[in-house]
């Protein structure tokens, strides 16, 4: 049985991004795991994973257009088995259109503040591709920046 929080499009298409990070980076994972670690080999894996991460926050709109299609397929097959096993609910092919992602606080402005608080009037796809899709990508890269690629010269030191 398929949990309610799991009919809600935004809940799938993450756990689809996470999907494909991890594609990418559990063979790395695997190797940094290994009783036979070879530090070069693992240096440069981490360094074409860091730059495969970076690819893809550049070229977020083709792969999450893609990732958004596929979404939207698996989820067609999925009602398509729900319906076949006579199932009351079905799970939601998009997103809720016409309702925001997150709630929106609204504050009081001060006396003689001119900036407002208030989000950019944009697509609810458009604003979940900034705030999630973006926001994973560039959290792994900067984890890789912090714990591996900052630390280049005592890596290379320990290599020789």
């Amino acid at each position: 049985i398929l949990c309610w929080v799991c009919l809600v499009f935004g809940v799938i298409m993450t756990a689809a991004i996470y999907q494909d990070i991890f594609n990418i980076s559990s063979p790395i994972s695997k190797f940094l795991q290994s009783p036979s670690l070879n530090y070069l080999t693992a240096f440069n894996m981490i360094n074409n994973l860091h730059k495969e991460i970076r690819s893809r926050r550049d070229n977020a709109d083709s792969i999450f257009i893609n990732l958004y299609s596929k979404v939207k397929y698996f989820i067609i097959e999925i009602n398509k088995e729900l319906e076949l096993n006579d199932s009351n609910f079905t799970v939601k092919n998009d997103f809720n259109k016409g309702k925001s992602v997150g709630r929106v606080s609204k504050t009081k402005n001060m006396p003689g503040e001119e900036a407002t608080d208030k989000r950019p009037n944009i697509s609810i796809i458009d604003r979940f591709k900034i705030e999630t899709f973006n926001y994973i990508h560039d959290t792994c890269a900067n984890s890789l920046d912090k714990q591996f690629i900052s630390n280049t010269k005592l890596l290379s030191d320990c290599i020789c």
